[in-house]
C-alpha cells in the first residue's frame, strides 16, 4: 500500500510540475515611439526626454529607465550601451521620462535610453546624435 501511495504521490507531483507554474517573462518591453527628444537646458546641460515604454507583464509604472551617453559610436546595443556610457550613474529609475545631463560645448554625442522590465528584460531606444555648439 505504501508503494502505491508513493507512486501516486510521485505521479501527482510530476503532473503539477509539467502543467503548473507560469513561464518566465523573457519578452523585453516594447517602445511604440522610440524617438528621443533633446532640448537645451543650459549651455552645458541637455535634457533627454522620451515616451514611456509598455510591457506585457510589468505595469508601466514599474518599468525602469537608464539614460546612456557616449562620444563614440559604441552604444548601439543594450550591452554596449551599459558598458560604454560615459555617465557615471548606472542606476535604473522608475517613472521618469526625462533627465538632465552635463555636456561639453563643441563635442559630438550619442544618447539613448534603456528600458528594463521587472524580469530584467531590456530594450534600447533609438540612438540620437547631437553636437553641443561652442
Amino acid at each position: 500500500m505504501k508503494k502505491i501511495a508513493s507512486i501516486c504521490l510521485l505521479s501527482l507531483l510530476n503532473f503539477f510540475a509539467a502543467c503548473g507554474g507560469d513561464d518566465p517573462d523573457t519578452t523585453p518591453p516594447t517602445i511604440a515611439n522610440d524617438a528621443i527628444t533633446l532640448s537645451e537646458n543650459t549651455g552645458t546641460t541637455i535634457r533627454v526626454s522620451w515616451k514611456k515604454a509598455a510591457d506585457e507583464t510589468s505595469p508601466t509604472a514599474n518599468l525602469k529607465y537608464l539614460v546612456v551617453l557616449s562620444k563614440s559610436n559604441n552604444i548601439n546595443t543594450v550591452e554596449k550601451a551599459e558598458k560604454n556610457t560615459i555617465l557615471p550613474d548606472l542606476v535604473y529609475r522608475t517613472n521618469v521620462t526625462s533627465q538632465v545631463i552635463d555636456v561639453e560645448a563643441g563635442e559630438e554625442y550619442r544618447a539613448s535610453v534603456i528600458v528594463q522590465d521587472e524580469a530584467g528584460n531590456k530594450t534600447l531606444y533609438e540612438v540620437v546624435f547631437f553636437t553641443i555648439p561652442v
